[in-house]
Parts: structure tokens; C-alpha cells; sequence
């Protein structure tokens, strides 16, 4: 397995193919606040993570876990 973004477990699952390359989101690190406030009197600001190609590579690579599977219902409670 190589080293990149597409096998690294902070990248985003919101894939996008331009020109047959594909982009996702870096979430290693915390969000960029951009310079768009889009609410001034509550201090509203918009920020997001980097868009990276899949093959790019930053240095910080995690490999991805096994998939959770989340199971909705009422927990057990032990007495």
C-alpha cells in the first residue's frame, strides 16, 4: 500500500474526478477559516479543509482502520 492521500485515513470521502484526477479532503489538520465572514454581528466565519489530489502525500499519512459499522437502538444497561 502506498503512502498517499486516496489510502490515508484523514482524507475525505467526498470525492471529486476532474480531468480523470481525483480530490478529496485533508482532514489532518483543523479546518482553514477562509476570509469570507458571512456573518459579522455573531462572528460567523467559513472554513473548510484543503482540497488534495489522491496521490499527493504530506508527510502526516495514517493508514486506514478496519470500517466501524454504527448500529442504531437502545444501548444494554448492566445493573
Amino acid at each position: 500500500m502506498s503512502e498517499n492521500c486516496s489510502s490515508c485515513r484523514y482524507w475525505g470521502n467526498e470525492k471529486v474526478d476532474v480531468q480523470s484526477i481525483k480530490w478529496g479532503r485533508c482532514r489532518v489538520g483543523k479546518p482553514e477559516t477562509s476570509s469570507r465572514c458571512i456573518d459579522s454581528k455573531r462572528d460567523i466565519w467559513v472554513g473548510s479543509w484543503p482540497w488534495t489530489k489522491e496521490a499527493e502525500w504530506c508527510g502526516e499519512w495514517t493508514q486506514r482502520g478496519p470500517a466501524t459499522q454504527v448500529v442504531v437502538g437502545s444501548p444494554v444497561v448492566e445493573n
